[in-house]
């Protein structure tokens, strides 16, 4: 059985929550099934778990692209990222923070990956409209939003009009 090809797509790897949370899915998946790579969309602080990505899922699958300004604008690096995507042919793309889930799903939709699955990882009542707006329109070709708690796909639901079926409770 060949294995399925996994990239996470998150913001950075500093010391935090999401990455956490990263590290816990890199932790538990099996290997034999699936390889999992990673990617960030800009440089980490001095603190960070980049090594400990490389550990668990080799130097080779963990690639750092830089986006100048931390912006979903930076058109060369989406580039870079779809073109990415397409050569190493993903079965899934798993993305969190709203820049990673922007630019990943962007991406991914470019590249024709089929599966896309994004976490919302709190209660984000400051987002800006058009970040609603967003969120929105890219939840149509999302297959499945991860959440902690009922909570948060109850609000995000409310918040962003998305339909409920697409939110998954862990």
């Amino acid at each position: 059985m060949k294995r399925k090809k996994i990239l996470f797509v998150i913001n950075c790897l500093n010391v935090g929550g999401a990455p956490t949370v990263l590290l816990s899915h890199l932790r538990e998946i099996d290997h034999a099934r699936y390889e999992p790579w990673v990617a960030t969309l800009y440089n980490s602080k001095e603190a960070n778990f980049i090594d400990e990505v490389k550990r668990l899922v080799g130097p080779e699958r963990f690639v750092a692209f830089s986006l100048k300004n931390r912006s979903m604008f930076d058109i060369p690096v989406i580039q870079h990222i779809i073109s990415f995507m397409r050569r190493e042919r993903f079965d899934t793309v798993v993305s969190h923070l709203f820049l990673a889930n922007t630019v990943a799903r962007v991406a991914a939709l470019n590249a024709s990956v089929k599966n896309i699955i994004t976490f919302e990882h709190s209660l984000y009542n400051e987002k800006r409209l058009w970040q609603k707006i967003v969120d929105h329109a890219l939840a149509y070709s999302t297959n499945t939003i991860v959440v902690a708690h009922q909570e948060i796909a109850d609000f995000t639901v409310r918040q962003e009009k998305i339909n409920a079926k697409k939110f998954v409770v862990i």
